[in-house]
């Protein structure tokens, strides 16, 4: 329907009417973000884990608030839906309704992500965020964008623009596209960091292999979460919290409570002697970070990691980067189908093997191409050896997969964990 219309009335006729349709859904839920005080998050990773550690943050310490992400809907503070949509913003009417469910049940507050292509689709409409965060930014989805990386940037910093007066800016000041994110609005400006000085930085990071700890102020915090990379999700949550009037101890406690995220290096135990992780890293940033945090944790021990690629027109640049990440840091690589839709699958993965190569990867040797996902997920799993650790990536929480334009049910977790009682009965 979508490419009927452009067709007709061209790019910006399209995106004319994608503006019209989320004013027209505003109208109809009568604009239930004007009741409620939003956070939005938006940046090429971290988004998801950050939304989440906001949302049970501000729950625990009696802010009632719901949640629009990639890995989940909350509408009353407590009872989450997954996301089966494939999108993390989901179309206008479906936000809108979201958001007026959870003025209904009486949340005051929401925590949602937006998506370049969401901004660009303009359902961010009718949200003036009273937080809005930037968490990073690096070249992903930028077929939707002109194949600009300054349009895919722009195009993200409309949400910062004519943000009101009393709202804040919470900007990653390690990331170096901060400065153009904290130029936009006039609005109140805050930093988060772990290198740079910042309002929010945290100090003396120390990895374990169940969590992460730092400093910020006088307060330790202790996080039930793996991987230095998520010590910026922390700040985000705390910062956010901060602004909303919570104390710093309590929301150290607050933080502690949570036992990690879905789908986010979200570990599948069975009765194997090496540790399983899924997680959703689909792009060189967020392969990169759980890759390190799987390299810390295997200590001298292998890293084998199974990844792919989305299909139908989706930016394949990325291919190559994951692959260059992989093979410069995992030990074993298995590459199989994600999320192909029209594509042809063994091209997606001929694209990762062929850059693997080059990058020195050897097939048959360390080097697995596996079209069959649940196939390429025995193999990650039989390769192991006690000690090792198995990364799982590319789909998270989600429960289906997209395959020459059908929808079949799938979920990582529940293979994973059938095939580990299969393997080690």
């Amino acid at each position: 329907m979508k490419n009927f219309i452009k067709k007709i009335i061209g790019e910006k006729g399209l995106l004319l009417y994608h503006k019209l349709i989320a004013i027209i859904a505003c109208v109809i839920y009568r604009f239930p973000a004007h009741k409620l005080k939003i956070i939005a998050i938006t940046g090429t990773k971290g988004k998801t884990t950050s939304a989440y550690l906001i949302y049970k943050t501000l729950n625990t310490l009696g802010f009632k608030t719901g949640l629009i992400s990639t890995i989940a809907f909350s509408t009353d503070g407590q009872n989450k839906i997954i996301n089966d949509k494939h999108m993390t913003m989901p179309g206008r009417f479906f936000v809108q309704g979201m958001l007026r469910k959870m003025y209904l049940n009486g949340c005051k507050y929401v925590v949602l992500e937006a998506t370049s292509e969401g901004i660009k689709q303009s359902r961010h409409t009718c949200l003036k965020p009273h937080i809005a965060v930037f968490t990073n930014l690096s070249p992903e989805h930028l077929p939707s964008h002109n194949n600009s990386f300054d349009e895919y940037k722009k195009t993200k910093g409309k949400l910062f623009k004519n943000l009101p007066k009393n709202s804040l800016s919470l900007v990653n000041s390690d990331d170096e596209n901060a400065s153009y994110f904290l130029s936009l609005g006039e609005n109140k400006k805050q930093t988060f960091s772990i290198d740079k000085d910042s309002d929010f930085r945290a100090k003396n990071i120390q990895e374990g292999l169940d969590s992460v700890k730092f400093d910020f102020q006088d307060t330790t915090f202790n996080l039930n979460l793996i991987g230095r990379f998520n010590v910026y999700n922390a700040l985000v949550a705390i910062a956010v919290a901060k602004y909303l009037g919570a104390s710093t101890t309590n929301i150290a406690n607050a933080l502690l409570q949570i036992k990690g995220v879905p789908g986010r290096m979200e570990e599948i135990k069975d009765n194997q002697d090496f540790r399983v992780f899924i997680d959703y890293a689909h792009e060189e940033l967020s392969m990169r970070s759980a890759l390190q945090a799987s390299r810390v944790l295997a200590g001298g021990n292998s890293v084998i990691v199974l990844l792919g690629a989305e299909g139908g027109g989706r930016d394949k640049s990325k291919r190559s980067k994951m692959a260059r990440v992989a093979t410069e840091l995992a030990d074993y690589i298995v590459v199989s189908n994600v999320d192909p839709y029209d594509e042809n699958p063994q091209n997606i993965i001929k694209d990762i093997t062929q850059k693997a190569e080059e990058y020195g990867a050897e097939s048959g040797k360390n080097l697995f191409a596996i079209e069959d996902r649940r196939e390429g997920i025995k193999k990650a799993l039989e390769l192991a050896d006690t000690g090792d650790i198995v990364l799982i990536t590319g789909k998270g929480v989600e429960t289906t997969m997209e395959i020459a334009g059908k929808t079949i049910p799938w979920s990582d977790k529940t293979i994973t964990k059938e095939l580990l009682k299969e393997i080690y009965k």
